[in-house]
Order: C-alpha cells, then structure tokens, then sequence
C-alpha cells in the first residue's frame, strides 16, 4: 500500500519526508474467531464491509440478511456464508453470533441496535447512529445498559490523509486550531431512500455527519451552531445545500458548504491552526499542501485506496473486542455528531443560533 508521498514539486521549496504512523493490526493468534452477521446486503455491505470481513484472520462471518430475499441469498453466496435471513430477529436469535455489522437506511438503525444490545450482541452501525437525537440517547442508554461495545462507521478517522492532520494537531506542530472547512459540491445522488428524509434523515444527517464528527475530532466539542438549509431540487424532502457554521468550546470555528444539486463534484477541505496551515483540493484523494510557520511549503499526494479505511475501522472494531476495550469511535460519538446536524436543521428553521448539547 502506498499512502501520502512528500514532494515539493512545482513550490519553490525544499522537499521534506513525512513519515506517517503505521497503521496498527494486531490479530489474535489464539484467540477465537469473532463470529459476526452482517444485517443489511446493500452497496455498502458487498463492496467494502464483506470483503474486508473476510480479510481479516480473527473474524468468521455466519450469517447475512437482508429484506430483499434475492440479495440475501446472493450475497450469502457470493461471500460463502453459511447462513442467511430476512428478518435481523433470526440473527440476533443466534447463540454463535458475538457482533452485528449494521449497515441498513438510518430509519431502522434505532430498532436494530438496540435489540442487537438487548440480545447480547456487539454492534458496528453505519452512520448515522440514528436519524434525530432523541433516538440516539435512547440507543447510548441501551448500549450502556446491556454492557455491549457500540462502534458507529465514522471512517474518515482511518484514512490517511486526516489521520496525518490529526497527528500535526496532537504533536503542536500545526498549534490549535482555528479555522476548519469542508465545501462539498455533489450531485443528487441516486440511491431513492437518500431522498426521503423519513428514511435517511437527510443530506446533514445520512452524509454531513462525516464531517461533523471530523470537526469534532480535530477540535473537540461545539457550542454553538448557525445554519441555513434550503431545497432547489423537486422530486425530493430532502435539503440539498446547507452552510453550517459550528463555533467550539475551544474558540474553533468550523464551516461546512454542501450541496447535493451540484452539476458536477467539487471537495476541498483543511484546517488553519496557530502555528500552520493545511489545505485539501480534493476529500479522499488530492493533493495536501502544509506549511507549519515560517517553514517550506509540503505537498503530499494521495494515492491510497479509499476502501482501506473500511478495512482499518473493522480491524479495530474486532481488536476492540478481543481486548475488551470501549471503542474510541463509540454510541456517545455517534450521538455529538448527530447533534450538529439536527442543530443546523433547528437553527436554520428558527432562524437563530442553537447551543449544544440539545435538550
């Protein structure tokens, strides 16, 4: 795997080499198999989450489901596991089964997590943890009382590119933050149930969250958010271009500008600390260009497939297991990122700043 290659081409500047961590697998030798079931035969589901799964020595999956009888079947098939089911009850009824992978629209993530917790079971649920805040806290408190590790698939935490602007901010290199963005630019995208915001919970909820959660990683919790929403698009009930301005308890302030009726996709992301700046043409691949003080300017140039995250948040997610540690990336998590959507979504109704937490 190649990942972030230093280079000061085209900068006038003196070249440096940054060395990224490595990322950290350690499998579990004689430690038995994690049995897990899959909930939800999706894209998401058959094109990174089942085949990472079966990369991974500690983990045997036993079951699949899916609604779609059809899917389940082919899906089962396609990956050989053994079982499958269209009702998640018959899986969670499975003594075998140590973990669920949640990976269905948000409307039905409520349900599936906590009866996934009340029978037992580990859950790794796609974002959003649910798709209103008052579901989520009802979901934290589930997980709290049957004991279970809870990990919600905030990936962007595995990729390489803001794994390194992570580690700039830990070391002090970059100093605290002080200005973060993400401009997102996309077309409407296809999937019908993303339209209907009584399933998805719409574009801030079902997608933004990445972002938010992002946000928070970088420069901890927010305190206040300022947002304007609207709909341009017919056919939908949905928003599809939102500005959002988040103002941390540290003093950070974070801006995201998104919208889903773009006619073609257009990212850029970074973050301006006190002491340096790093700036991103692009979201999972580009180029980063960092300056810390008064030093030469750096280029790194992405070239890692964008599905290893996937696989890095499942080898932890099972290394969490086997330890028997809380996940980093857990049910409380879920939640603070889901407040910043609802309280943009608020804000922008209201017309007015809205503080968080919510009530």
């Amino acid at each position: 795997m190649r990942g972030l290659e230093s280079s000061s081409k085209g900068l006038g500047s003196t070249s440096l080499r940054v060395k990224l961590k490595p990322h950290l697998v350690i499998y579990g030798g004689n430690v038995a198999r994690v049995k897990m079931a899959v909930i939800g035969c999706g894209f998401i589901s058959t094109s990174v989450h089942l085949p990472s799964l079966t990369e991974i020595p500690d983990v045997e999956v036993v079951a699949v489901c899916d609604v779609v009888e059809e899917k389940a079947r082919k899906t089962a098939e396609q990956f050989k596991v053994e079982k499958y089911y269209t009702d998640y009850h018959k899986v969670l009824e499975m003594p075998e089964v140590d973990a669920v992978l949640i990976a269905t629209p948000p409307l039905t993530h409520k349900d599936q997590v906590i009866n996934a917790a009340r029978a037992g079971k580990h859950v790794f649920v796609e974002k959003p943890i649910t798709t209103n805040v008052k579901d989520a806290k009802e979901v934290v408190d589930a997980i709290k009382k049957a004991g279970v590790k809870c990990m919600v698939g905030f990936c962007l935490r595995f990729h390489s590119m803001f794994k390194h602007v992570k580690e700039l901010i830990d070391s002090g290199r970059l100093g605290r933050p002080v200005n973060i963005w993400r401009v997102c630019v996309w077309p409407l995208p296809p999937a019908p149930w993303l339209k209907d915001k009584t399933i998805s919970g719409g574009m801030l909820v079902e997608n933004a969250v990445h972002a938010f959660d992002a946000f928070r990683w970088f420069a901890g919790d927010v305190d206040t958010v300022y947002a304007k929403v609207m709909t341009v698009q017919s056919g939908i009930t949905i928003e599809d271009n939102a500005s959002v301005v988040c103002i941390h308890k540290e003093g950070t302030i974070s801006t995201l500008i998104q919208s889903w009726s773009g006619t073609h996709s257009w990212d850029s992301w970074g973050v301006v600390g006190e002491k340096g700046t790093v700036a991103v043409e692009g979201y999972l691949s580009g180029v980063m260009k960092i300056r810390i003080a008064d030093g030469p300017y750096e280029q790194l140039r992405m070239e890692e497939d964008w599905k290893l995250m996937y696989k890095r948040e499942l080898e932890y997610f099972i290394k969490c297991i086997i330890e028997d540690k809380r996940p980093e990336i857990n049910e409380v998590e879920g939640l603070r990122a889901l407040e910043i959507a609802e309280a943009a979504l608020r804000s922008s109704a209201e017309g007015r700043p809205i503080k968080l937490p919510l009530e």
